[in-house]
């Protein structure tokens, strides 16, 4: 292989990268307990870092101490990591700042808002 200035070589991995923006899409479809909305529009999601093929996601929980939530962020790590491009997701869990209902998204209409209020 003869490689020039503007020849692009990867030792690993492909040459997909993700972005941010695909990483969001994919937590859209991930729904907490009898809630009929997702954990983005749901307001629990409080960053998303992507470097390379690695993604940090901080979220919180709406109840802290929630035993039956515990499923979420392994779901959120699982089918982050299923994305093409990433090796490894990790999922941080934050309390601060609390979650409210007011962090729900303006797209959830106010009758399903308040189903959960």
């Amino acid at each position: 292989m003869h490689l020039t200035s503007n020849s692009v070589f990867f030792i690993r991995g492909s040459a997909s990268t993700v972005s941010k923006d695909e990483v969001i899409e994919v937590l859209k479809t991930v729904y907490g307990l009898e809630i009929p909305i997702n954990i983005v529009d749901l307001g629990l999601v409080y960053g998303v870092d992507v470097e390379g093929d690695r993604v940090h996601i901080r979220m919180t929980l709406a109840k802290v101490g929630c035993s039956r939530c515990t499923f979420i962020p392994e779901e959120v790590r699982k089918k982050v990591e299923a994305i093409e491009g990433v090796q490894q997701a990790k999922v941080e869990l934050v309390w601060d700042p609390p979650w409210t209902p007011e962090r729900i998204s303006d797209r959830v209409p106010e009758d399903v808002k308040k189903q959960i209020m």
